[in-house]
């Protein structure tokens, strides 16, 4: 909680930063739950909808009454979403519209409002932001530019006109071609540095030194007899000011011509575009680079780094994918302003052993990826053992242990994104390690990589070819070797590279999502074999099956498993669902619910792999289960040593003192399931008493005196 809330302050001093030097109001557009809200926004100026509310009706009635009537559709077509997402895809940051919109002196004043994606990766809101501007002087600006090309198309002869655009702040300009005669506005030697003399504009702004030197090309370019004979020349120049401070203006030639067609003079205009160009570069910068550590975000990262790799066809890449283990505990023990002060170290760190043939930036948290150039022999692990190094001295008081994954670029066609994909599965191999430090992107998991790409090609064919087979494995009674239960698990019987066991697809299944369409399925299927038991008069025993973790955060997913039963009508006592213990402590509240739900209409819960991960007493006090599943690892390392027989023990007896019903899992041994009894632990499952076998063979087994 302490936490999250952090987060939100820190989010909130970015957004009033922002908005108080560049916007007048902020809104956040939650487009997957149809909501809004106002971040910010300035009192007493713009007529605002409630501070939140239903992002639909809000667009509705903004339109309706806090719009110009000539400005209202467009503003509806504006906030037409699959526009803004088609405009977004097609590569522009964001979207931009100008409307009239009501302030609260009953008048309507023009704005502008751009509106651009916040985050996204996988699994999370849509989430937009729309920025709303007062451009009421820019606007006037562009009214003023058309009184000028109006004023200018009559040639400027009458002395009025000079007056009319120096009094709308425009500064005028001209000089007649073949004469020495020239004219400046007067407020040119009021505003800014050099002397107007009688000199063309260009050597003044060049020999007194007026113009910023990073524009002095750009300047003479412009300002060339070539470029202004084609008629009309536009450039924003930076100018030095009479405070010394460079100034961002627009500057505009017209040709004016006699009628031979040859040029008789040249009229200009100037503007000062300062604080509209500031505000676009601060956009640019935002948009561009990672706020925190002033380093690339990931996006220009991928852009500037496949560029590099593009652009030198010769040079040699490497892509690094480095991060800090264990970098929550720092933010959750040191506090997130100490995490943010070793992001930025890292930065810096990276920055300094990076070359002009590298590219650099942040992912996100503590993630930074890396393009580095590398020739043959070019020690490439000296320069990553050397990043690694001066990271790892950071602090004094607690060890910063950092780690990174190497992929070598290859085949220059393959996206930035997909490498630093790639070096992280290499990081992930010796992730945690107190050894080893970095890893290469190998054949190796380059394979594994093909395999599981394999599989998920064949996935849904093989679900709906019915070729993932439930397998039954026993639970028995450990005092007299009954069977008093089975665990549904799953084998994919493949064509062609035989049966697959679990371990082979199932972690890629939960990290695709795949996984639910699997759950279901299995769920299904027993309760198929459970009612062809009952169908045939057999005394069937209960089956468990069991619920993956991502299937937890689907709240109707009782809904399903309900459905199911009640398709088969089938006693729900025959069915129970089990539960890993991770899956109770990551989204208790619609678990809780859903278990609620179903314990109701009769079904029992089992907790799986307890002692694996976050067992505590705690956790038995309220999770809302009928029985615990004593992991197999667990199980088998205790029972090793007389102090981990003590633990079992003890464990089993609080269990049973809960009223729990208590099943060791992973039993192997006539010497473990004779300890197991001793404990006073009732039923246990495992290679000893029997493997995962095909339902024929366990009705065969088990249920044929039962016929």
């Amino acid at each position: 909680m302490a936490e999250e809330k952090m987060n939100k302050n820190i989010e909130k001093n970015i957004y009033d930063v922002a908005l108080r030097n560049i916007y007048d109001e902020l809104y956040e557009l939650n487009v997957t739950r149809n909501r809004y809200r106002i971040i910010y926004h300035v009192e007493n100026k713009y007529v605002t909808p409630p501070e939140e509310g239903i992002l639909s009706e809000a667009v509705a009635d903004v339109a309706e009454h806090m719009i110009h009537p000539e400005d209202s559709k467009r503003f509806l077509e504006f906030f037409d979403l699959d526009k803004v997402y088609a405009t977004l895809e097609s590569g522009k940051g964001s979207v931009i519209g100008e409307f009239r919109k009501l302030w609260v002196d009953g008048d309507f004043h023009w704005a502008s409002l751009t509106v651009f994606p916040a985050v996204s990766g996988g699994g999370e809101d849509e989430i937009l932001l729309c920025f709303i501007m007062d451009i009421g002087y820019k606007k006037q600006l562009e009214d003023i530019e058309k009184e000028n090309e109006s004023l200018q198309k009559k040639q400027m002869d009458d002395e009025r006109y000079r007056l009319v655009i120096e009094q709308t702040n425009t500064l005028v300009f001209e000089w007649i071609i073949g004469t020495s005669q020239r004219y400046y506005a007067p407020k040119f030697s009021e505003i800014f540095m050099g002397s107007y003399d009688g000199r063309d504009i260009k050597e003044i702004w060049l020999d007194d030194e007026v113009v910023h030197p990073k524009d002095i090309d750009v300047l003479k370019q412009k300002m060339s007899m070539e470029a202004i004979s084609n008629g009309q020349v536009e450039m924003e120049i930076r100018l030095c000011n009479k405070e010394g401070r460079y100034i961002w203006c627009k500057v505009v030639f017209n040709v004016l011509y006699n009628e031979d067609g040859s040029i008789k003079r040249v009229v200009g205009t100037l503007n000062n575009i300062d604080e509209s160009k500031r505000v676009h570069e601060t956009l640019k910068y935002r948009a561009e680079f990672d706020l925190l550590t002033g380093i690339y975000n990931i996006n220009t990262f991928y852009a500037q780094a496949e560029r590099l790799v593009r652009e030198h066809p010769c040079q040699k890449f490497a892509v690094v994918r480095l991060d800090v283990n264990r970098f929550k505990f720092i933010n959750d023990l040191y506090g997130r302003e100490e995490g943010n002060r070793l992001l930025r170290f890292m930065a810096t760190v990276i920055s300094a052993n990076m070359g002009t043939m590298d590219a650099f930036g942040r992912m996100n948290s503590d993630v930074f990826c890396l393009c580095m150039s590398y020739a043959s022999g070019d020690p490439l692990l000296v320069r990553i053992k050397k990043i690694l190094k001066e990271i790892n001295q950071f602090s004094e008081s607690y060890q910063v242990m950092p780690s990174c994954g190497i992929c070598i670029v290859k085949d220059r066609d393959t996206q930035m994104s997909i490498l630093c994909d790639w070096a992280n599965l290499a990081q992930k191999t010796i992730k945690g390690s107190l050894i080893k430090q970095w890893a290469f992107y190998d054949k190796k998991l380059r394979a594994k990589q093909l395999d599981e790409r394999r599989i998920e090609n064949e996935m849904d064919e093989a679900l709906k070819k019915r070729q993932f087979k439930v397998y039954l494995q026993p639970k028995h009674n450990v005092q007299n070797g009954s069977v008093i239960g089975a665990e549904a698990l799953v084998r994919w019987d493949h064509p062609e590279r035989g049966f697959l066991t679990p371990d082979r697809f199932i972690p890629l299944f939960e990290r695709n999502g795949f996984i639910i369409k699997l759950d279901e399925y299995v769920w299904e299927e027993t309760c198929r074999i459970i009612k062809s038991w009952l169908d045939r008069g057999m005394v069937a025993v209960p089956v468990s099956v069991n619920v993956s973790r991502v299937q937890v955060y689907n709240p109707n997913f009782y809904k399903k498993l309900l459905n199911i039963i009640r398709r088969y009508d089938i006693p729900k006592k025959l069915l129970e669902v089990e539960l890993t213990e991770s899956s109770f402590v990551e989204n208790t509240v619609d678990l809780y619910r859903g278990m609620e739900r179903l314990r109701e209409e009769g079904i029992s819960f089992s907790m799986d792999d307890f002692g694996s991960g976050y067992s505590s007493l705690n956790m038995l006090k309220n999770v809302p289960v009928n029985t615990i599943k004593l992991d197999r690892e667990f199980f088998n390392e205790s029972v090793a040593t007389q102090k981990g027989k003590t633990i079992i023990e003890h464990t089993i007896g609080m269990i049973n003192d809960l009223k729990l019903q208590v099943i060791a899992e992973g039993v192997e041994t006539n010497e473990q399931a004779a300890f197991l009894n001793d404990c006073g632990c009732l039923a246990a499952q495992g290679y000893y008493y029997s493997r995962p076998m095909p339902v024929d063979e366990f009705e065969k087994q088990f249920l044929k005196e039962n016929i």
